[in-house]
């Protein structure tokens, strides 16, 4: 394989696993079929979560409603910051335009204009590069991304089982 594909697999990787640990520590479950880096037409890498906002956010914007699209408007600003933070070199704006895009689908229904809406987006990104950037993040990330380059796909319940294993540290 190539230095430049390595490169790009190994930024893929970090996005990936940043949406993932930030999700699992959100307590927003990964789905059986988990987390891969394998390119297909639409993308370089998706993870599959199983935490849906439970209401249609256009028609009720309860405060429950609310705070879950928050936690899913931040597993989606997650992958960029994991990469960014791991991988500076290697962030493109186009990387992660569709997560983006997604947080402010989700946050648009709570909020009453442009300006709000961008305030709102900015606390959010604040509060995911906290969460990225804890000790706690930085070793999940790393655990993930050694697993998801050596096997390129991980099962929901694999993800779970690197995530506790990383939290748990080595065993003596």
């Amino acid at each position: 394989m190539s230095t430049r594909r390595k490169t790009a697999e190994l930024a893929t990787a970090y996005h990936e696993a940043g949406h993932a640990v930030v999700a699992w520590m959100l307590r927003i479950g990964i789905r059986k079929q988990g987390i891969s880096i394998i390119a297909n037409s639409d993308s370089s890498g998706r993870i599959h979560h199983c935490f849906a906002l439970g209401e249609r956010p256009d028609v009720a914007t309860s405060d429950r409603g609310r705070l879950r699209a928050e936690k899913l408007a931040m597993v989606s600003l997650a992958g960029m910051e994991a990469q960014r933070k791991f991988s500076p070199r290697s962030v493109r704006n186009f990387h992660a335009s569709s997560d983006y895009q997604n947080a402010v689908d989700l946050m648009s229904h709570y909020t009453c204009s442009d300006e709000e809406l961008g305030a709102y987006l900015r606390l959010l990104l604040v509060r995911t590069r906290q969460l990225v950037s804890l000790p706690d993040s930085r070793t999940c990330v790393g655990a993930l991304v050694a697993e998801l380059t050596r096997r390129k796909k991980l099962s929901g319940s694999e993800v779970n089982t690197v995530l506790c294993a990383a939290m748990s540290g080595p065993s003596l």
